[in-house]
């Protein structure tokens, strides 16, 4: 929003100091200046001249050779191609070697043969506005010589821009005249009542007893909170005075006719948009606030023609709608430049419906904008009365006819909202002394109604703050902390007592896994999305997807679905990680949502963890990390063989993703809760995977909720070495390795205190070679040669008598 330093000085006194120091006291107290903008400052090499001729060039209809001065003695040669260049003209002359706005410099240059040293500046060229069908012509009084900067910003309208996102909680600072009010406080200066009953009786004065020639009705189920109008004839449209123009120019907006300005220079003065009507195109002589009932297109102001939809709300006659209310007006309404007979409109809107229907067809306008910051209706009526004033002075010849009409809510029954609080409170939050008459200053300076009753002070806010701004005690506090100034705070370390705070189970046994996966598994941590769809299901195979809890109001039908486990995210982590890397770890603590048939669906904590090589099987490593990291975390759990027969709540038995050997469940707390196993082939595949990938995973949920006790023993490092013994053996293509742990360790021999597979070799299309690693250990004593020899020959026996035999 741009903001008019003139204009402010309308409504109160700003003090004669610097624009920019004006800006920073703005920023401190209200909202950020973006920019302080005076118009010249970029323009202190451009002086004035007089022309002393204006000659025809011998070799061009269109180009003229003029001869400028600016001391009143020297001439210079200047190639001109401006129609309204003569003698005798005062104009701003751009030295060559002059930077321009946008960065052009000036240089000496031949113009058909000619050479022109510097340049006559329009309007464009100097960056005051968009004329560039002529030079600038200055006052003939203008001193030769004379910087333009000075002249020129000695009526320059300054303008202090400000981010309109910093404004969006504030529907009074939408105007001019709230910003002066805001400026008022700041410099404890007055502000002018310039909309006083007095100034209300006036413009009412005008209003005579004849009957009314549009009146409105507003359907009780519109977006409209309430639609003033009153009707003025014998108006001209023409031009509007320079002052409006340059007030609209300077606040960003483009002149276009005293009707069409006076609706935008009260929109900017007092932040509450208008509308214009051509009074005979208005059929019925009644103008309807209703919802459509069907599907119909809309021809707007700008041209473009949108699609309403039933339930939009509309402005109408009795033939057709007028007006997208609170966004934008039709060409079937507008003002033209034979309109004689006008009704001034002003109204307020449902800020929600406003913003969702501007969304939709694609339009957001000055006024949807203000209408979306939900702006206070019972100021609606003083925009019409401002704007009929306005007309009245610009068409003297002007008549209001009948009275200012209305339909709506019944205004009179709104209530003002009064907060209680304490003096004390506001000291106590701000950090700083406050005392009683500092607060009812300051807060009566910008509109509120205080009442002391001791230590306690009753608040009423004024409508145009109650909207959606200010609501409890702490808003009033930040009000008077803002102009108390936040750099005049002095800052305190909060007094509160630092304690440790002892973290949660769960959060105890996430940094666990966290540190496991990190330091010991090498992997590294990954966050994948909840949301999943029926197509990302589909892809992965997943049964039962239509049993997954569904969003009624998904973004996208990517994310309709909440997930009902995280394999099918893994699946989308490893075929995007792949392209990029020969192999990889990663993990993920992550939810997935199970249906249930009592609580609907239930949110269970799963930890995924994926082993990924382009070139080498990764299942018994993604085993061997398994059973270290159940170790580490004290669960009491254990890998069990695959059977079709054991289901499992967390990779059901019946998923074609699993690779059908590679498998084992993970029994926790005496139930199947995870699994460990490869992806298969085909899946893969689908997924465009190329290489293996195996997985881990476990749902948590019990084993976090159930708390049981830590049962780490500490025992000192054994003085006495361990004995490894590996021996490979040869396996068939479908046997599971598991099968060979399980079987030495059935031999029971007490010192055996890990057995785990090394290597799988492939070793023919029926064959493979299978490393097996037994560890033996005695906390007591040192393993004897015989008895480990002995041992040896036990696990060989033990292995052969299953078909297990050595690799020779």
């Amino acid at each position: 929003m741009l903001i008019s330093l003139e204009w402010i000085n309308d409504f109160t006194t700003l003090p004669k100091i610097s624009p920019e120091e004006i800006g920073r006291a703005f920023t401190r107290h209200t909202a950020e200046v973006e920019e302080v903008i005076v118009p010249g400052k970029e323009l202190d090499q451009i002086v004035i001249a007089e022309v002393l001729s204006a000659e025809k060039h011998p070799d061009a209809d269109k180009l003229k050779l003029c001869k400028v001065t600016i001391d009143g003695k020297s001439e210079i040669d200047v190639v001109c191609g401006a129609p309204n260049v003569r003698a005798g003209l005062k104009v701003a002359y751009a030295p060559v070697g002059s930077t321009l706005p946008g960065g052009f410099v000036l240089e000496k240059k031949k113009i058909r043969g000619v050479l022109s040293n510097g340049m006559i500046c329009s309007e464009r060229e100097l960056g005051l506005g968009e004329d560039h069908d002529g030079i600038l012509e200055l006052a003939a009084d203008l001193k030769v010589g004379a910087k333009f900067k000075e002249i020129l910003q000695k009526d320059a309208e300054i303008v202090l821009e400000v981010d309109n996102k910093s404004l969006t909680h504030r529907p009074d600072l939408w105007g001019h005249y709230g910003m002066a009010r805001e400026f008022a406080t700041i410099y404890s200066s007055p502000l002018k009542d310039f909309f006083s009953k007095e100034w209300r009786a006036e413009v009412e004065a005008h209003y005579t007893d004849e009957q009314a020639p549009i009146t409105v009705k507003v359907e009780s189920d519109a977006a409209c909170l309430g639609y003033f109008g009153l009707s003025v004839s014998n108006i001209k449209v023409e031009p509007s005075p320079e002052w409006m123009q340059k007030r609209l120019i300077a606040a960003g907006l483009r002149p276009i006719n005293n009707m069409v300005d006076i609706g935008n220079y009260v929109m900017l003065e007092l932040g509450q948009p208008l509308h214009m009507f051509d009074r005979s195109k208005i059929s019925g002589k009644q103008i309807i606030v209703k919802r459509v009932s069907d599907k119909q297109n809309f021809e707007a102001l700008d041209e473009s023609v949108v699609e309403l939809h039933p339930g939009d709300t509309v402005v109408a006659d009795q033939n057709q709608a007028l007006v997208v209310g609170g966004i934008i007006g039709g060409t079937n309404s507008g003002i033209a430049d034979d309109t004689k007979d006008i009704f001034i409109e002003a109204a307020n809107w449902n800020a929600a419906e406003i913003r969702r229907l501007s969304t939709r067809i694609g339009i957001r306008t000055d006024s949807s904008q203000r209408f979306e910051k939900s702006l206070d209706t019972l100021q609606t009526d003083k925009a019409v009365l401002r704007a009929a004033e306005l007309v009245l002075k610009l068409c003297p010849d002007a008549k209001v006819v009948g009275k200012l009409q209305y339909d709506g809510p019944d205004l009179s029954q709104t209530k003002a909202l009064t907060i209680e609080t304490e003096v004390a409170a506001f000291s106590e939050l701000l950090g700083v002394e406050v005392n009683k008459e500092q607060i009812c200053t300051t807060l009566e300076s910008i509109g509120f109604k205080t009442t002391p009753n001791g230590d306690k002070l009753s608040v009423v806010v004024p409508s145009y703050r109650a909207t959606k701004d200010v609501e409890m005690e702490v808003d009033l506090i930040e009000e008077v902390g803002r102009f108390i100034g936040y750099d005049n705070i002095e800052p305190k370390s909060p007094r509160v007592e630092l304690a440790p705070t002892r973290l949660s189970k769960e959060k105890q046994l996430f940094r666990k896994v966290q540190d496991f996966m990190v330091m010991r598994a090498h992997a590294l941590e990954v966050f994948t999305y909840p949301l999943t769809s029926e197509k990302a299901l589909t892809k992965a195979a997943w049964p039962n997807s239509d049993q997954c809890l569904k969003l009624k109001n998904a973004l996208s039908s990517d994310s309709e679905l909440m997930r009902p486990s995280m394999l099918p995210s893994m699946l989308e982590a490893i075929a995007l990680n792949q392209k990029q890397y020969q192999s990889f770890r990663m993990f993920e603590i992550g939810r997935a949502y199970l249906p249930k048939d009592k609580n609907f669906s239930e949110e269970r904590t799963h930890l995924a963890l994926v082993l990924y090589s382009r070139d080498k099987n990764q299942y018994i490593e993604t085993v061997n990390i398994t059973e270290n990291f159940l170790q580490f975390c004290n669960m009491p759990a254990a890998l069990l063989m695959h059977s079709a027969k054991l289901s499992n709540p967390v990779v059901p038995v019946e998923w074609p993703g699993a690779h059908p050997i590679e498998y084992q469940h993970i029994k926790l707390m005496g139930k199947n809760q995870g699994a460990v196993l490869s992806l298969h082939p085909s899946l893969l595949q689908a997924y465009k995977i190329k290489g293996y990938a195996s997985i881990c995973l476990l749902d948590v949920t019990d084993f976090v909720s159930a708390s049981l006790k830590d049962k780490l023993k500490f025992t000192p490092i054994s003085k006495y070495p361990s004995a490894s013994f590996d021996c490979t053996v040869l396996t068939g293509k479908r046997d599971e390795v598991q099968r060979l742990i399980d079987l030495v360790r059935a031999i029971g021999i007490k010192e055996i205190v890990d057995v785990k597979i090394v290597t799988c070799f492939d070793l023919s299309a029926e064959d493979n070679a299978v490393t097996v690693r037994t560890t033996f250990h005695h906390p007591e004593k040192t393993l004897s040669g015989d008895f480990l020899k002995d041992a040896e020959t036990k696990i060989i026996e033990q292995l052969a008598n299953a078909g297990f035999f050595l690799k020779s």
